[in-house]
């Protein structure tokens, strides 16, 4: 299967620098990279650092999701649902009232 896990990108806040939308992704998709098993080819993508390919061949799409972010995880979870995409998303605050139809 390929995954393909999704930082998505922030939105640059007047107290924010250049550095803070290059960090490191975050730790939460590092982790599920690193546990997933090896017959599965995983990639993790900052859309800060990348640009997002929405035709990447992903059989699962997995995205880490922040209140600055969540308009964009949404606009991105919808892409890949209309291909008929599986995509999961986590955060500490998400819930069922945030699944989209």
């Amino acid at each position: 299967m390929k995954i393909l896990l999704i930082q998505p990108k922030m939105n640059k806040r007047p107290m924010d620098t250049d550095l803070k939308t290059r960090m490191s992704p975050s730790l939460a998709l590092m982790t599920l990279m690193s546990l997933t098993p090896e017959i599965h080819e995983v990639k993790l993508l900052n859309e800060n650092t990348e640009r997002l390919d929405l035709m990447s061949g992903a059989d699962l799409v997995g995205i880490t999701v922040t209140v600055d972010v969540m308009p964009r995880a949404l606009a991105i979870s919808e892409s890949f649902r209309k291909r008929g995409i599986l995509v999961v998303a986590g955060c500490s605050w998400l819930h069922s009232c945030y699944l989209l139809p």
